[in-house]
């Protein structure tokens, strides 16, 4: 095994779920801050003992990274889709504030 070479280890999952309900977006968010956690921990408290392993911590920091934004990316779509969903709600109202009025 080389020092770039890296090894998780990861819990099987008691819940069982089933890969097709990754379609929902709160589990996947759930999900990214299980990872989120993980990989904070090991970016900062992993154990690294040689100095020439930082590229190691780095690696950690990058994945981190990665998982963090992809997490916002999440968040952000969800706003805007909620967003959306308020504009449709108010163009339906006007809509039928103005039939009313032309009654």
């Amino acid at each position: 095994m080389t020092a770039n070479d890296v090894t998780l280890t990861i819990k099987e999952d008691e819940s069982k779920i089933n890969p097709t309900s990754y379609d929902s977006r709160e589990l996947v968010l759930v999900k990214l801050d299980e990872v989120i956690d993980f990989l904070h921990h090991k970016a900062l408290k992993g154990r690294i003992v040689k100095p020439e392993n930082e590229k190691v911590r780095i690696q950690w920091f990058k994945a981190l990274t990665y998982a963090c934004s992809i997490y916002n990316q999440i968040k952000r779509d969800a706003e805007i889709d909620e967003l959306n969903n308020k504009v449709l709600e108010l163009t339906e109202k006007i809509e039928e504030i103005n039939r009313r009025s032309r009654t």
